[in-house]
């Protein structure tokens, strides 16, 4: 390596390593996306070089949470989102994968190959899922996983997989590839539209039945509820802060630590 490669190598291994930043608090690991001034838009680099990040934590272990954050306060898009977005428009998993083969970065091969370890039918009726998903209330979503699961627990498939991670051993799943699958016999008629004895009971159908406020107790404090306790409570230091939310939150593990991360950023600004 010529010395000019080598020190262009370091610039821009260096401007990486300065988009994303990394820190561990105890067993928590804490992720920010440093490029504020392109709302943290995320490139090819960046992605591989979070990706190489996870498989180390996902080995360690000494990691019980994971926090990823964007400075700024936005957590971040994609570089114009084309990178995921351009992978996963499709309405086929065949389309899909060809599309991540096109990218050929490490996230993408390594999607592939998650992709590919599931059953060809899951995986279908899972992307089937989640598209009609997007446009139901999350009550409606429960009684279609519901279904699909009292369907899916008769099948082969199941056992298959569950076997092949008891056992170590390859998986010989009912349909071999994609282009096996009849989507209305295999997707539709079977899970989408069947019929179940015991169809699962909601409180009600309505799209503001599960509002995210409501569970927000029992979540990680955002910077606003930070800024709002401090305002109401006359807490007059980051302890009394802290301590406020451990109670609040009972004593729920990373809590403290979110906290004070949020208030070590407010003296920044």
């Amino acid at each position: 390596m010529t010395k000019s490669t080598s020190k262009t190598t370091s610039v821009v291994q260096d401007r990486l390593e300065s988009t994303i930043l990394t820190k561990s608090v105890n067993n928590v690991h804490i992720m920010l996306l440093n490029r504020p001034k392109q709302l943290n838009a995320f490139n090819y680099l960046m992605v591989d070089t979070m990706f190489i990040h996870f498989k180390e934590w996902e080995k360690s272990e000494s990691v019980n949470m994971i926090i990823l954050k964007g400075q700024g306060g936005v957590f971040g898009a994609g570089e114009k989102r084309e990178t995921i977005n351009r992978c996963f428009q499709f309405d086929t998993v065949a389309e899909i994968i060809e599309a991540l083969h096109k990218e050929g970065s490490i996230f993408s091969l390594e999607t592939i190959k998650q992709i590919c370890k599931g059953s060809p039918v899951s995986v279908t009726l899972t992307l089937e899922q989640m598209r009609r998903g997007a446009k139901l209330s999350l009550s409606q979503c429960l009684f279609r996983e519901h279904k699909s699961w009292h369907v899916s627990k008769n099948e082969p498939d199941v056992h298959e997989g569950i076997s092949s991670v008891i056992y170590k051993k390859s998986s010989r799943w009912s349909r071999l590839n994609y282009t096996n699958i009849d989507f209305e016999i295999d997707i539709l008629e079977k899970y989408i539209d069947a019929d179940v004895e015991k169809a699962l009971k909601v409180t009600s159908d309505k799209k503001d039945c599960y509002l995210t406020t409501q569970g927000r107790k029992f979540g990680l404090p955002t910077g606003e509820e930070v800024r709002r306790a401090w305002r109401k409570n006359n807490l007059d230091s980051d302890e009394s802060i802290v301590f406020w939310f451990i109670h609040r939150r009972n004593n729920k593990y990373g809590v403290a630590e979110e906290v004070k991360e949020i208030l070590a950023q407010e003296k920044n600004i």
